[in-house]
């Protein structure tokens, strides 16, 4: 099965408060980062010969991808085209902030094999995306949008966040509307996750410490719902709890994880699951240089593979629950040697009484209600 890449420029301009991402503000070493990332490309390559290296989805990631020169954006892609074989119709995407998007760089973007660009525009309110460190307004978001289509971009993506401080149900829809009428080729509306007690951003410390105040639950539920209903009548398939798509424009690279394909990720802090081990790059710039300087590729401090079978099914049927169409539970016991409706039987009546899992034939899957409260049916699953 074809491999998907990722590829983590961790360049920003400024640290949105909401982030928790491995960036580096005001610019670093791009020339030496560049360098050690055509050598992380090659020790990928070299760590992919023994299972084949046909690869059909790259995705850049960020940080702000679109915030570097496109020249160094060619320059890896023709490696990339070198060092493994991209398949006849690789689906190559880019994220990008709208303010980095002109004519000029989008007409290189394209001339270097991207074709498919993300678009953060993360909300359509002026008083909330200055707030939050955004470096453009609504105007901007939407002259991204065109700028994209005039440089030849067919397929172009947008992200949108539900429940950041500020916004109201009310203006939040209006930026639904905003988005429909612009008619993207896919979408993303990701519910604002702040209860991580782990998470150390300055908007989650902001949120503890009572600067800042989230929308409250009921608001935050109708932006979501409101959202779908919207997209979902303008022609968009509701394919994943966070993303819609118009016919045949759902990405990619992100149906690998969520189907637990394999995947190979190059860069600080990228993730990789190759061969049924799962591994991380450091998330800082001096540990990931030493890595590479040491020619490792997967080393063994990073691993985070669930050793017990039982458990990789599970995360497994997490993941493919997260798709609105659900799991054909005779090909998962097939392919995991684990059978839900035997070994969660349980559990999984129990969901379905609640309303919160529904079985059709040999499908299961979410609810709508169940889509709300994906979490708490996901860590009763798991």
């Amino acid at each position: 099965m074809p491999l998907g890449i990722y590829v983590h420029i961790p360049f920003c301009a400024r640290r949105c408060d909401y982030c928790d991402f491995f960036v580096v503000v005001g610019g670093g070493s791009p020339g030496e980062f560049f360098e050690r990332l055509n050598d992380d490309i090659d020790l990928c390559a070299a760590a992919l010969q023994a299972t084949g290296s046909l690869v059909d989805t790259i995705y850049f990631g960020g940080g702000t991808p679109s915030s570097v020169d496109p020249a160094e954006v060619a320059r890896l892609l023709d490696r990339f085209g070198r060092r493994f074989h991209l398949g006849s119709d690789p689906e190559i995407t880019l994220e990008a902030n709208p303010e980095s998007v002109t004519p000029q760089s989008a007409a290189a973007w394209r001339a270097a094999g991207v074709n498919r660009l993300s678009l953060g525009v993360q909300s359509f309110n002026d008083s909330v995306l200055p707030r939050r460190g955004r470096l453009y307004d609504a105007a901007g978001a939407c002259a991204a949008v065109r700028v994209a289509r005039g440089s030849g971009f067919d397929n172009v993506s947008v992200d949108l966040i539900a429940g950041l401080p500020g916004e109201t149900s009310s203006s939040f829809l209006a930026g639904i509307a905003r988005l429909v009428d612009m008619a993207p080729d896919h979408a993303s509306v990701y519910l604002l996750e702040t209860d991580d007690a782990l998470k150390q951003t300055p908007l989650t410390l902001a949120l503890r410490e009572g600067r800042e105040r989230l929308p409250d639950e009921e608001a935050t539920v109708t932006m979501y719902t409101g959202a779908v209903e919207r997209l979902v009548g303008a022609g968009y398939h509701h394919y994943e709890i966070s993303n819609f798509a118009q016919p045949g424009r759902e990405s990619r690279h992100n149906l690998k994880y969520w189907r637990s394909e394999e995947y190979c990720g190059v860069g600080p802090s990228a993730h990789s699951c190759l061969g049924g081990r799962r591994f991380g790059r450091p998330a800082d710039m001096a540990g990931w240089i030493q890595e590479i300087r040491e020619g490792l590729f997967a080393p063994l401090k990073d691993d985070y593979t669930l050793e017990e079978a039982s458990a990789r099914a599970r995360e497994a049927l997490v993941l493919s629950l997260r798709l609105i169409d659900g799991v054909d539970l005779v090909e998962f016991a097939r392919r995991w040697d684990f059978d839900p409706a035997v070994e969660l039987s349980r559990e999984i009546d129990d969901l379905r009484r609640e309303g919160l899992l529904a079985s059709r034939g040999a499908s299961l899957s979410l609810t709508p209600r169940g889509v709300l409260l994906s979490n708490e049916v996901f860590a009763r699953i798991h």
